[in-house]
């Protein structure tokens, strides 16, 4: 009795062809994918300028990690203050009298009858009492679009 070797079918492997970049997908309508150099703040030094290498290859890569970390956490703590400064909603103060007429008198006293009966500038109240207050830098909203022409209409003098 002759015993028969069974047959092995090895898989075939495909090579993949490199020759041309692989072409990303197109984003979504109104989006666009990252530019990768504005992942990077030119304003931030490089963290690894500093670095203090002990000499050892474990030593170094610990060094190096250490300071791309404490660079990382610490941009975050940028953005995130900046982001707390610009969603804060307690900006605003409320007085509120027993009818208009006291209002009015109030504000006339104050002399702040000229920056408006119900809404004032903050800012102006400030430097009107000569309290000196600075006024805060906040980053421009990001996607604002002009109004289409279908809805703007022109003042004509």
């Amino acid at each position: 009795m002759k015993l028969e070797r069974p047959k092995l079918e090895r898989p075939k492997l495909e090579r993949v062809q490199l020759d041309k970049p692989a072409r990303l997908a197109r984003p979504a309508k109104g989006m666009v994918h990252p530019a990768f150099d504005s992942l990077f703040n030119p304003a931030i030094p490089n963290p690894l300028d500093g670095v203090e290498y002990p000499g050892t290859l474990e030593g170094d890569a610990k060094a190096e990690v250490s300071a791309a970390l404490a660079a990382i956490l610490a941009e975050r703590k940028l953005k995130r203050d900046a982001y707390r400064l610009m969603a804060d909603t307690e900006y605003w103060v409320c007085l509120c009298f027993q009818s208009r007429a006291q209002k009015e008198e109030f504000l006339q006293k104050m002399g702040w009858l000229p920056l408006g009966d119900k809404y004032l500038d903050g800012l102006k109240v400030a430097e009107m009492a000569g309290l000196g207050i600075e006024p805060v830098d906040l980053p421009a909203p990001k996607g604002t679009t002009r109004t289409p022409k279908l809805l703007r209409t022109e003042v004509k003098k």
